[in-house]
């Protein structure tokens, strides 16, 4: 993961195993990583600073970064904003 302003590498996260890929955006919710994960069941995730990696159950929503360590998900009827408390 790279960020603004130098994009320079602030974090890399492997893919859990070769049948899984990272979409190209992602976003930090505090110190968790947020980002979606492409395989058998393409989900949006977070992920720890140990590596773990937690499904936030938000299947079918598209992912985009906001402000102040949030991020909004998009369907076809809503748009949401979510961030760690």
């Amino acid at each position: 993961m790279r960020s603004f302003p130098d994009l320079t590498p602030v974090r890399a996260i492997k893919s859990p195993d070769d049948d899984h890929s990272w979409d190209h955006t992602a976003c930090f919710g505090g110190d968790m990583i947020v980002s979606r994960l492409y395989g058998t069941h393409d989900r949006i995730v977070a992920i720890d600073p140990a590596g773990a990696i937690h499904d936030l159950h938000l299947d079918g929503e598209d992912l985009i970064p906001a402000a102040a360590d949030s991020w909004l998900t998009v369907s076809r009827t809503a748009v949401r904003r979510y961030k760690f408390i």
